[in-house]
């Protein structure tokens, strides 16, 4: 059967990119990619392909589009400022995909005769390799962190190896000081330039992590920090804050302390890889100096405070030599 020229004419890429995402994508995906996917949609694609006619559009129009991204395709904005112009590798091909699906059902519903997806060069999805900040380097960039102001936002993440968007996710409400322990409910993300709440990718990124004693401590002065607000880690304005302003502050913290840049991901790696001892008594140290009237200086990430379970990896200390 040939092309249903009578309702192909009626459509424009953009026009076809909302029927296919609203009818088919959004009814499949789970709530945070279909958010990622209406953002590429209308940041970057209906932008500059949008009122292109569906049946007009070519293997080189997506060829050109593609390369401009590589070039010059960021959204711009402040926390965007000092980052790449281009969009990564893997975000192209990510865009790529939804046009691919798109047109694979306009093909189907035979308002195109083939897909121009099909035939395009994409980039070679960079592998980067992973930069983390080694055990020992680890009182210089606490030290930093504490100096400052922002001690607790990743001596939590370092002791509990939360992602970046289930940290900014916590609430007080999802925290038990006396139990012990840390229910992940949520993350934070941007969508559309705002700033909002997202649910977990999948059902066993919902958990129950324990606390140690240290980081109880951490959190009962944060707690008196934050006030009224409902977030562990609110913005200055009260609500929870970007996941932009984390990470440059983060690289802020690491040039203050002359250490390398690392991602956030990788920043969390030693807990998440290598959740040794000399890297819990590092921060156990550390935690003990910074804060030398806290109820537990010396114990440590000792016992989960559940009732009934048995002790962390790391056992407490007794007249432990502070390291330099």
């Amino acid at each position: 059967m040939g092309i249903d020229y009578g309702r192909a004419k009626t459509y424009t890429v953009g026009n076809w990119l909302e029927v296919w995402y609203e009818n088919y994508a959004k009814i499949k995906m789970r709530p945070s990619t279909y958010l990622t996917y209406h953002g590429y949609i209308e940041n970057h694609i209906k932008p500059q392909l949008g009122k292109i006619p569906l049946n007009d559009l070519t293997t080189l129009h997506l060829q050109q589009f593609y390369k401009k991204l590589l070039a010059e395709g960021r959204v711009e904005r402040i926390e965007a400022q000092k980052q790449p112009k281009g969009l990564s590798a893997k975000t192209v091909r990510n865009i790529h995909q939804i046009i691919s699906s798109a047109l694979k059902l306009a093909v189907e519903q035979r308002l195109i005769a083939r897909n121009p997806a099909d035939g395009c060069a994409l980039p070679k999805a960079e592998r980067k390799e992973m930069q983390t900040l080694p055990v020992e380097q680890l009182t210089s960039f606490l030290r930093e962190a504490k100096d400052s102001g922002v001690f607790a936002l990743y001596y939590i993440d370092l002791t509990t190896g939360l992602r970046r968007g289930e940290l900014l996710g916590l609430k007080w409400s999802d925290i038990d000081l006396e139990k012990g322990d840390l229910r992940v409910q949520r993350q934070i993300g941007r969508i559309d330039g705002k700033i909002i709440e997202m649910p977990l990718k999948t059902k066993n990124a919902y958990r129950t992590l324990p606390l140690s004693a240290d980081a109880i401590d951490v959190l009962m002065q944060q707690r008196r920090k934050t006030g009224n607000s409902e977030w562990v880690f609110p913005s200055p304005t009260g609500g929870p804050m970007s996941p932009d302003s984390v990470l440059h502050m983060l690289h802020r913290v690491l040039k203050r302390a002359g250490l390398p840049k690392v991602r956030f991901h990788d920043l969390r790696h030693p807990y998440v890889k290598h959740t040794t001892k000399i890297f819990s008594l590092r921060l156990m140290d550390f935690q003990a100096q910074a804060y030398p009237d806290a109820r537990r200086k010396t114990r440590g990430a000792c016992q989960l405070h559940r009732g009934g379970q048995s002790q962390s990896p790391v056992r407490p200390l007794c007249n432990r030599k502070q390291f330099s």
